[in-house]
């Protein structure tokens, strides 16, 4: 069985590597700025703001190196598939944008990989699929907390 890192990479790069000078937002910030894609695709707004918290950190400026692809913004948005820059020129684009776009908070590419592959583009709400649709925040830190963690040790 693999790894949580190998399952979730947005989690490891979101936490513990960050852009210098970056922007970063509080949750209540990410609630706001993310009010437009309230129930988009069938996700709720509290899954949002998860999933940004633990692809980014709330950091709209970091960028995740990989292996062979970057990743970029509060969403962690793949050079090799959606966006293209310099390192990855031969990039499908399919949001026909410069990767550095990303790196505010503009979700219009967000929408458009929710359309075409879903909320599992981002790994992270796999995690949380489980939960109740109303956790305790005592539930959601304790699952939080146990997965950075986890994070650290491994």
């Amino acid at each position: 069985m693999p790894g949580p890192l190998r399952l979730f990479p947005q989690i490891k790069g979101g936490i513990l590597f960050h852009a210098t000078q970056a922007e970063q937002l509080t949750k209540c910030e990410v609630f706001q700025k993310l009010k437009d894609l309230k129930d988009y695709g069938g996700v709720s707004l509290p899954e949002w703001v998860c999933t940004a918290f633990h692809t980014s950190g709330y950091d709209t400026q970091a960028i995740v190196q990989n292996n062979d692809s970057t990743e970029y913004g509060l969403f962690q948005i793949n050079n090799k598939i959606w966006c293209k820059d310099d390192q990855n020129p031969h990039s499908r684009n399919i949001c026909n944008i410069s990767c550095d776009k990303f790196l505010d908070d503009d979700i219009m590419c967000v929408k458009k990989i929710l359309g075409k592959v879903g909320i599992n583009s981002w790994r992270v709400p796999i995690l949380f699929s489980t939960l109740p649709s109303s956790p305790s925040s005592e539930l959601f830190s304790s699952i939080t907390l146990a997965l950075f963690l986890y994070l650290l040790v491994f």
